[in-house]
């Protein structure tokens, strides 16, 4: 990811260090585009055999979890769509079709004292449909502006899990596949403009 974070900084850097002439900026970002997704397509899949770990405070509360056969693919599948400056606004609309998880047996155990809860996990998780749109005000050498808009077309939560004795599978992938995804509709506005701010605030200390 360092690869990613220099290619960004360098080229927004550029973007910032130049008045707003659409041959120059549009160019520039769409060599920032292309970097990144070259970046990641070498780490697309990430593929994690097993991994485990514990920890254990003061001999009161110990923990131990592991997880085997994990797949996470999909995240250097970027479609752009546009890249185009309208005046001193520069335009970038991306879609990302699928990303995606699954994983095998996998497991954690907790204890207090002398309370020991286990849970199991396994199954699939994707994220479908990912719609990035960004509208970027340029002044002179500064970005002045952003406004940042994100939507999901749904997501796929088929995931058994199992805490202590209990299946809890169904209300999992009801809050992921159902819940979560009306929640992030009806409060899209305000997510989006705290994603801006923040998108904002970090290419500011970058530049």
């Amino acid at each position: 990811m360092k690869t990613v974070a220099l290619a960004l900084v360098a080229l927004l850097a550029s973007v910032s260090a130049m008045p707003p002439q659409p041959t120059s900026v549009v160019g520039i970002v769409e060599a920032l585009i292309e970097s990144i997704v070259n970046a990641l397509e070498q780490r697309d899949p990430i593929l994690v055999e097993r991994a485990e770990g514990e920890f254990n405070f003061r001999d009161r509360v110990k923990g131990s979890a592991f997880i085997e056969a994990l797949v996470f693919t999909g995240f250097s599948n970027v479609e752009v769509n546009d890249v185009s400056l309208s005046g001193s606004v520069l335009n970038v609309a991306l879609t990302f079709p699928s990303i995606s998880a699954t994983v095998g047996d996998s497991g954690a155990e907790l204890s207090v004292r002398s309370l020991t809860i286990g849970a199991q996990l396994s199954g699939s998780l994707a994220i479908n449909d990912i719609k990035l749109e960004a509208q970027v005000d340029l002044l002179g050498y500064l970005i002045d502006g952003l406004d940042f808009d994100c939507t999901i077309g749904g997501i796929d939560s088929n995931l058994n899990v199992v805490v202590g004795r209990h299946d809890i599978s169904d209300r999992v992938n009801d809050v992921l596949g159902v819940r979560l995804p009306a929640l992030l509709k009806r409060h899209r506005e305000l997510l989006n403009r705290l994603a801006g701010r923040a998108i904002q605030f970090i290419l500011g200390l970058l530049l």
